[in-house]
């Protein structure tokens, strides 16, 4: 018997708690749900097929699901799934699910039972790609199965008082509200069974914490009966002798639906991060750093219409301390492209106000600040709230610290903010000589009407800046939930998706971004041009967007990024040296010396050079300009400790990573990439597997592991994590083995790569991604177990694909994708056959910008096969010099860990073959140096090494 989990979360677990690997993928688990939901009705073929394959043509959909059918009765059973003519049931002999219990519960009227089984929301977290209408029906069944939960609780409530037993009705009404939180009934209901207990202290602080829920996320009022009822409350409390405030306990807090007890929290957090300073040699070593980029050229001239809009003073409410900040974000927004203006990128300057300037800003430090940007103009201003009224101030001073002009209005109320915000900007434009005050676009338009949106955005960017990028994620989702259209918020959270490796594909919230992109300033509108070209691998036409930004803002730290992370991940493949990035990647960190991402990426650059000095010289620098507290100074650090052999410090930093959120752990293995044994790599990666991670965490923690043992010739090392890997999170991890265990150089048997092609034969993809992908490693499979035909069969179907494939949209980055793929095994098999310019023309039609989803980490998105291939043909056309300069890369990035060690190799035999003994004695030591403790079998490959150096130093 199993157990079918689907509130709350998903899980399916037999008696031992265990459960089939391959059932717990997208689309089983979704035919699971479906026909749990279904109960003993069942559900039709042709509805599972319109839920799960809406697009697909109806033979290849049944074909999908018969075999995801057969896939169940294989792994559960043969009888799991019940087949009446065309409708399918779930048999609740072999699989249990919490739906049906809850549902049969309610039907015999065990309604405390029902209330136990609902543990949260249907299907919570989960998500299947390309199937909308499943997507609708989870919404519609979750619902359902809250109205279901929530009618339960309020009969046993509604029971519990008719008993008298008002503390039992007091919990239950509590559940409610917590359950839905905007439900004012609930609220009233908990006040009376409050009252009725005793407790009327309590059921107005009930009030008050739903009145300022109601206002605060959705500034809405809330319903009458509440606000009578709590004003019945206050004048009973009077009429007793008692004040308000001694009606309401003072250990009572905000209880409804995980709210904390106030905001302050959340304030004094944003404090914290606005104090916590820089110790002085750190601000010292900043400010020398700064210094020697500015005098390298990398200061802007200034300009008279570049505006810098400082962070303002906030007075007389705390609830408003958000607004230091968000007024940068919201006036420089609204200024720029107002007449000639252009204004200094609020992210850039933030960050360095925070690291730079402590206190508010005075007119001298207002002008040192826009002298760092190159701005000729300033804005001071401040936001003072009383008696509910908001006013604020602003005036632009020009290089001088001279008044230009200045501004000010009053709104009754922080729904009016954008308002505020618009008339401040509008009068300080007017003023100017130059007045363009009528081309202002209206801030409301450029961000949001939805006061809740703004807030969460606002909340956001901090987040964002700080690098705190799930919290941040967060933050824009509820902004994109208040408001749905607005477009900015929608492409800062597609930025913090991929940044912060929540996901790869950002596809939805950039797309989104796009659609609605006519409510962005025009910069942001060139800058989300930019992410998305570079997101579908148009290389070129990112560049062209970067620069087009650059032109009227110099000092644009996002445009600056994306022209590092264009040349950076698609430069490998465009056949252009990857030094060019290093210009673009000193200026963004000109701009924000913290920016972790951009001093991983220069750590990387290091990493393939090979030079201990600059490396040692590059730690010390992004420590100096780091605050100690930034988690990525913890991988920096470890890295210095690595350096010194500090072993007791490692510990340290090993027990901090700890606490480290999953996708931190990733990013921090790769600042110990530097050293040769892939030992304290391993120890950072060997976190990210441990039982508290998510499975698909710990399932990457595995693979990458594989790829360090791989690297050091570890083959059977490799085996074992991968075996892990693919117990924990199927598909992705047996692409991974596969596209591994087709790299260069590895004695897999026969078997070992026969029983492997019977895995991804057996593999259902998830998706048409997926699918291509499959054909792809058959074809590569069959070529290796020396199979031409077939592996030309797999081409032709990728071809086949690629034709089919609509050109626009995601369908044409599949159809390019199809393609490249379909090319890559016809390269393959020319090689092969010793055809090696028609294999080298098959290598260079691929699309060197294409089809490849950016930021992925994974091989296999970087064309490292291919890469590998190029140098081979090269080799093998007499073109040494240029396999080199193919090969030097490999090795030192993420991902491509597994092929460093015998990059090396072959870089010494073609060294060797050039007649350049000093460099091929090298490469061979590097050689040696990773493989020094490879497997028996892989042995005599560093013993011949081994020979070569002697032969080829005699002397020594």
């Amino acid at each position: 018997m199993y157990r079918l989990r689907l509130l709350g979360g998903i899980s399916l677990e037999d008696s031992s708690g265990a459960a089939p690997d391959r059932v717990v993928q997208q689309r089983p688990v979704a035919v699971l749900a479906l026909l749990a939901a279904a109960g003993d009705r069942g559900c039709s073929r042709d509805k599972l097929i319109g839920y799960l394959w809406p697009d697909s043509d109806e033979e290849r959909a049944r074909h999908r699901l018969a075999d995801i059918v057969y896939l169940l009765r294989r792994s559960l059973g043969e009888d799991v799934v019940l087949g009446a003519g065309d409708v399918l049931r779930l048999n609740p002999d072999v699989v249990e699910s919490d739906v049906a219990a809850l549902l049969n519960a309610v039907d015999s009227n065990e309604l405390e039972t029902a209330a136990a089984l609902y543990e949260g929301p249907f299907l919570d977290g989960f998500y299947t790609s390309g199937a909308p209408e499943f997507e609708r029906w989870v919404e519609s069944e979750r619902q359902r199965l809250a109205d279901v939960y929530a009618d339960a609780l309020e009969r046993l409530a509604e029971e519990a008082e008719a008993a008298e037993d008002y503390r039992h009705a007091v919990d239950l009404w509590k559940r409610l509200a917590a359950h839905d939180a905007f439900n004012s009934r609930y609220v009233v209901r908990l006040m009376e069974a409050l009252m009725a207990a005793g407790d009327p202290g309590n059921a107005l602080q009930r009030a008050q914490e739903h009145e300022h829920l109601l206002r605060e996320e959705l500034g809405a009022e809330p319903a009458p009966e509440v606000l009578e009822l709590a004003e019945r409350l206050r004048r009973e409390a009077v009429r007793e002798g008692k004040s308000v405030l001694e009606a309401v306990p003072k250990s009572s807090g905000v209880e409804i639906a995980g709210l904390p007890a106030a905001r302050g929290g959340w304030l004094t957090r944003r404090r914290g991060l606005a104090a916590v300073a820089i110790g002085v040699a750190a601000v010292a070593a900043a400010v020398a750093i700064h210094r020697g980029m500015r005098t390298s050229g990398s200061a802007e001239a200034t300009s008279p219409n570049r505006v810098a809009v400082l962070p303002f003073t906030v007075r007389g409410s705390e609830e408003l301390a958000y607004l230091e900040e968000g007024m940068v974000d919201l006036l420089a927004t609204a200024l720029d492209g107002a007449g000639e203006l252009t204004t200094v990128d609020p992210h850039a300057l933030l960050g360095f106000v925070r690291r730079e300037t402590s206190g508010p800003l005075d007119h001298e430090s207002g002008r040192n600040v826009a002298d760092r940007f190159g701005a000729g103009l300033y804005i001071l201003g401040d936001v003072l709230e009383a008696g509910g009224r908001i006013r604020a101030s602003a005036s632009l001073y020009d290089g001088t610290g001279q008044p230009q002009t200045s501004a000010e209005s009053v709104v009754c109320g922080e729904a009016q903010i954008l308002e505020l915000a618009d008339e401040l900007a509008r009068q300080l434009v007017a003023g100017r000589p130059d007045s363009a005050g009528d081309r202002i676009t209206r801030l409301a338009a450029v961000t949001t009407e939805s006061l809740p949106a703004l807030k969460a955005y606002l909340r956001a960017e901090p987040l964002f800046r700080a690098m705190k990028l799930d919290s941040a994620v967060a933050e824009y989702k509820r902004a994109v939930a208040a408001d749905t259209a607005f477009a900015l918020a929608y492409f800062r959270m597609a930025n913090a998706e991929l940044r912060s490796y929540v996901s790869l594909d950002v596809g939805d919230a950039a797309e989104r971004a796009r659609r609605f992109s006519d409510r962005l300033a025009p910069r942001d509108r060139q800058l989300l041009e930019c992410f998305a070209a570079f997101r579908r691998g148009a290389a070129n036409e990112a560049e062209r967007w970067c620069h087009a930004v650059l032109r009227n803002h110099p000092n644009d730290g996002d445009a600056w990024w994306w022209l590092t992370m264009t040349q950076f991940h698609y430069g490998l493949r465009r056949g252009r040296p990857l030094a060019e990035v290093r210009e673009a990647l000193e200026r963004t960190l000109s701009l924000d010396p913290t920016h972790w991402m951009a001093l991983n990426h220069l750590g990387w650059l290091m990493r393939i050079e090979e030079n201990r000095a600059s490396k040692l010289a590059f730690v010390e620098r992004a420590l100096a300009v780091l605050d100690p507290e930034d988690p990525s100074a913890l991988a920096w650090r470890m890295n210095r400790a690595l350096w010194r052999g500090d072993s007791d410090e490692q510990d340290e930093i090993i027990e901090e990573l700890r606490k480290r959120e999953s996708w931190f752990l990733y990013i921090a293995s790769t600042a110990t990439m530097d050293f040769d044994d892939g030992e304290a790599t391993v120890r950072v990666l060997r976190l990210l597997t441990e039982p508290s991670r998510s499975p698909g965490y710990r399932a990457l923690g595995h693979v990458l592991i594989a790829h360090e043992k791989l690297a050091r010739g570890q083959l059977s090392a490799a085996r074992v994590e991968l075996a892990q890997a693919e117990s924990l999170n199927f598909g992705p991890s047996l692409k991974s083995k596969a596209y591994l265990w087709l790299g260069p150089l590895l004695p897999l048997s026969r078997e070992e790569l026969e029983g492997l092609g019977e895995q991804v034969a057996t593999w259902i993809p998830e998706s048409t991604w997926d699918s291509l992908w499959r054909l792809y490693l058959l074809g590569a499979l069959h070529e290796r177990l020396d199979d031409p035909g077939a592996a030309e069969g797999f081409a032709a179907e990728l071809e086949t694909s690629a034709a089919a494939l609509a050109p626009q949209g995601d369908t044409l980055r599949e159809r390019a994708l199809a393609r490249d793929l379909a090319l890559s095994l016809r390269a393959r098999l020319a090689a092969r056959a010793e055809r090696f310019s028609e294999a080298l023309g098959f290598l260079e039609a691929t699309n060197p910008e294409g089809w490849w989803p950016t930021g992925s980490a994974r091989a296999y998105m970087k064309q490292l096969h291919e890469r590998w291939l190029t140098a081979e043909v090269l080799v093998s056309l007499g073109r040494l010099e240029e396999a080199l300069n193919w090969l030097a890369p490999i090795g030192g990035l993420d991902g491509e860990r597994s092929y460093i060690g015998v990059k090396h190799l072959r870089m010494a035999e073609i060294y060797e073959q050039l007649g350049d003994r000093e460099k091929a004695v090298h490469h061979y030591g590097r050689f040696i140096t990773f493989w020094r403790d490879a497997d028996p079998e892989l042995r005599p490959r560093v013993d011949a090494a081994r020979r070569a150096i002697e032969a080829l130093s005699p002397d020594t």
